[in-house]
C-alpha cells in the first residue's frame, strides 16, 4: 500500500464547530465563565448566534488583555461597548427593570445608581457592582440585583428608618437612629419628624429621645431640640415655649417638667421659656405681654399698698 504524497491530504477536515471550540479555548477564563451560561439546552439561539458570540468573546478577550497590559482605558471602553452592542442586538439587551421595596427612595435615583445605559447587555452587566452602587443611594440600606435572562433586571431594596431631621450649617438632612445621614433632602412625607440642631446633635439625638419617650405627653409636643455648645439641650415645644435642660442626666429635669405640666399646665401658660438647669430652683420667663401686664399689676398693687399705709397714719 502506498501512502499519498502528503499525509495532510488524508486527514479529516475539522468541522466549523471544532474550530470555534479551539477559538474559545484561547479566551481567558473570566470571559468563558460568562459564556458557559448560554448552553444550547437552555436557550433557543438565533441562527448564526455561535459565530457572533465568538466574535463578541474575542472582543472581550481583547478587553481583558488590554486591561492586564495597562493599555488605554478609552480603547477598552470602545471594545466593551462594541461587544455589548453585538449581544444586545441578539436579544440580550436590558429592556426591563423591576424595582421593589422602595417607599421613600426615588426610582429615578435608584436607576441612576444602577448604571444601565442604552445598549447595556445582560451578558456584560456586572450585577454585583450594580448592587454595591445601589446600596449607596439615599435611603437605601440593602440591595440585591438579579439578572433574569434574556433581558430583565430585578432590583430589590430595603430602606433605612427615618428617625429625625438634622440641621447642620445651612443644610437639613434626614438621619437614622444612629445619627447617619440617610437622605440629604427632606421629603414632605417626613417633614413632621423632630428637628435636631447643631454640631453633634445627630449622634446624640437617640439618647435624648429615649428619655423623652418615658414621658409621652412631653415627647409628643417637642418639635425642635438644639444641642448647645455640644453640652446640653434646649427644647422647643409645639406652641414655641423653650425648655432649657441641664447638662448630664436630664431624666430628673424632664420628670419635673412632666409633673408641672400635668398639675399646672405650665407649657400652656403665657410664658416663653422654662429654665430647668438648676436642681434647686426653677426659672420661668414670661411672654412680653404677660410681663407687661404683671409689671402693671405690681405697680397698681404697690400704689394701693402706699395709700392704705397713708390712711393708717
Amino acid at each position: 500500500m502506498h501512502l499519498p504524497a502528503t499525509a495532510e491530504a488524508q486527514l479529516p477536515a475539522e468541522r466549523p464547530r471544532d474550530l470555534r471550540a479551539r477559538a474559545i479555548d484561547l479566551v481567558p477564563m473570566p470571559v468563558r465563565a460568562r459564556a458557559r451560561r448560554f448552553s444550547a439546552d437552555r436557550l433557543s439561539a438565533p441562527r448564526g448566534l455561535g459565530t457572533v458570540l465568538a466574535a463578541a468573546l474575542f472582543a472581550a478577550a481583547g478587553v481583558y488583555g488590554t486591561t492586564l497590559s495597562g493599555a488605554g482605558e478609552s480603547i477598552s471602553g470602545k471594545i466593551v461597548r462594541a461587544a455589548e452592542a453585538v449581544t444586545a442586538s441578539l436579544g440580550f439587551g436590558i429592556d426591563t427593570i423591576r424595582i421593589t421595596g422602595q417607599r421613600q427612595a426615588d426610582e429615578e435615583t435608584i436607576l441612576s445608581y444602577l448604571g444601565v445605559h442604552e445598549g447595556s447587555s445582560m451578558i456584560f452587566f456586572d450585577a454585583a457592582a450594580a448592587r454595591d452602587r445601589v446600596a449607596q443611594a439615599p435611603w437605601i440600606a440593602t440591595a440585591s440585583v438579579l439578572k433574569l435572562f434574556p433581558h430583565t433586571l430585578e432590583v430589590a431594596v430595603t430602606e433605612h428608618a427615618a428617625f429625625a431631621r438634622w440641621q447642620h450649617d445651612l443644610a437639613v438632612s434626614v438621619i437614622d437612629r444612629s445619627g447617619r445621614i440617610i437622605a440629604p433632602v427632606v421629603p414632605s412625607s417626613v417633614a413632621e419628624l423632630p428637628l435636631v440642631v447643631g454640631p453633634g446633635a445627630a449622634a446624640r439625638a437617640a439618647a435624648l429621645f429615649d428619655v423623652l419617650d418615658r414621658f409621652p405627653f412631653i415627647a409628643a409636643r417637642v418639635r425642635v431640640a438644639s444641642l448647645i455648645a455640644e453640652r446640653r439641650w434646649n427644647l422647643v415645644v409645639d406652641n414655641g415655649v423653650e425648655v432649657r435642660l441641664p447638662e448630664g442626666d436630664i431624666t430628673a429635669a424632664v420628670a419635673e417638667l412632666a409633673v408641672l405640666d400635668r398639675d399646672q399646665a405650665i407649657l400652656d401658660r403665657d410664658i416663653v421659656a422654662i429654665d430647668l438647669r438648676f436642681a434647686d430652683r426653677l426659672y420661668v420667663r414670661l411672654a412680653p405681654e404677660a410681663a407687661a401686664k404683671r409689671s402693671k399689676t405690681l405697680k397698681e398693687n404697690a400704689k394701693k399698698a402706699r395709700k392704705k399705709a397713708g390712711a393708717r397714719i
